[in-house]
């Protein structure tokens, strides 16, 4: 114990478990902060959607298998390949074009998150993709053409 020059004054100094406890807490807290800014995930790239509009359509459509491979560079920076032989079923018509799927091959499109996705074809080519879970679209630029047969 130690008293200042004020006569019938004592000073105590606490304990030391308080100061290691207070330690604790800040640093708990510290350490739990950096954990949680560690694991956000920022959404750096980010894949362009445009809200779209399912259309009527009472055709039948075929489905079609794809003659050759066909590369499909995303503008933020991933590439798909839909690979040669694989065949696609119609699922339905946008206001984009009409939109398939592939049993064959699981198609995402990714940025900073990863979306599943269809192809979204118009007059032979694809424009875009259909983002089933988010129900958008997302285009394509440069667009590609397939080459297709009937399934």
């Amino acid at each position: 114990m130690t008293s200042d020059d004020r006569p019938g004054v004592v000073l105590r100094k606490p304990p030391a478990t308080t100061r290691r406890y207070t330690d604790m807490v800040r640093d708990a807290v510290a350490g739990g902060l950096c954990l949680l800014l560690s694991g956000c995930a920022f959404d750096l790239a980010h894949v362009p959607q445009q809200p779209t509009t399912i259309v009527a359509d009472s055709q039948v459509h075929a489905p079609i298998m794809l003659r050759q491979d066909a590369d499909l560079r995303l503008a933020y920076g991933y590439t798909r390949k839909l690979r040669a032989g694989s065949h696609w079923t119609y699922v339905l018509r946008i206001t984009q074009g009409d939109v398939y799927r592939s049993p064959d091959q699981v198609l995402t499109v990714e940025a900073s998150n990863i979306h599943e996705a269809y192809i979204v074809v118009r007059d032979a080519v694809v424009v875009g993709f259909y983002l089933p879970v988010e129900k958008t679209f997302t285009p394509l630029d440069p667009t590609v053409a397939l080459s297709v047969a009937g399934a």
